[in-house]
């Protein structure tokens, strides 16, 4: 096999996590020892090309309130953690938030605080609160409606 140049890959974590650094030459000896493994990886890069392609379906047919509020629902309903039953709270700063939809932070911010005035999620310090998924894709829903007429 060939000599594949090295990539540098930047990422932020939102909590605290570790890194392992696998040995290519490691990783493809383990690999071909275990036939099963290379069907987890490529199941697992089915599913991130999959969520790749919904991210550029977001950032090139919806706006900034729809793609808030997709990712309100998909946060809470696999992130966010229950705060009382049945609010979702989601540690996330609006800054974090902008960059994870694509968007400046001034424009995440005043579209956060009018989806706050109408009372489909909560802001707190460094913190989204999702009182309702229905609610959140009830409001994503209508948004994609007004948007295609």
């Amino acid at each position: 096999m060939g000599t594949e140049p090295s990539r540098t890959i930047a990422a932020e974590v939102l909590q605290e996590g570790l890194i392992y650094v696998i040995p290519r030459d490691i990783f493809l000896r383990v690999c071909d020892s275990r036939p099963d493994l290379w069907r987890d990886i490529s199941a697992l890069l089915t599913v991130r090309k999959r969520q790749l392609e919904k991210k550029i379906e977001l950032l090139c047919l919806h706006d900034v309130e729809y793609r808030i509020l997709y990712y309100m629902a998909e946060l809470a309903g696999t992130f966010g953690a229950k705060s009382n039953g049945t609010e979702y709270s989601i540690p996330l700063s609006q800054g974090e938030l902008a960059s994870l939809i694509g968007a400046t932070r001034e424009t995440t911010s005043t579209t956060l605080n009018a989806l706050a005035r109408r009372g489909v999620i909560r802001l707190g310090r460094r913190q989204l609160i999702v009182p309702s998924i229905d609610g959140v894709l009830a409001a994503a829903d209508q948004r994609a409606k007004a948007a295609n007429s």
